[in-house]
């Protein structure tokens, strides 16, 4: 993923990994999914099918995500004429 300063000034970019196996093995280290300069990478307690389908809203990786979705949100910068100049980009790897 190629770095741009003039992108990460408007967005905020949240990278979520995996932390259990499926079917035994691991199939996204979070090695692979940091981008070492561009935005923040987060662990869900979940396997490569479970990261992105959460049982219920009790569901630990649910809340994990809702929370950052509303922290982002609570910070969205917007310019004088009511124009967004940061947005919210979530990637689940």
């Amino acid at each position: 993923m190629k770095r741009n300063s003039n992108a990460e000034s408007k967005f905020q970019i949240v990278f979520f990994f995996e932390t259990l196996d499926t079917g035994g093995i691991r199939i996204v280290e979070d090695q692979s999914a940091s981008h070492p300069g561009i935005g923040q990478t987060l662990p869900l307690r979940a396997n490569h099918i479970s990261i992105y389908k959460f049982e219920s809203s009790d569901n630990e990786g649910y809340k994990a995500v809702k929370a950052k979705i509303l922290q982002m949100m609570k910070g969205e910068v917007k310019e004088s004429n009511g124009k967004v100049t940061q947005q919210v980009i979530f990637f689940v790897t």
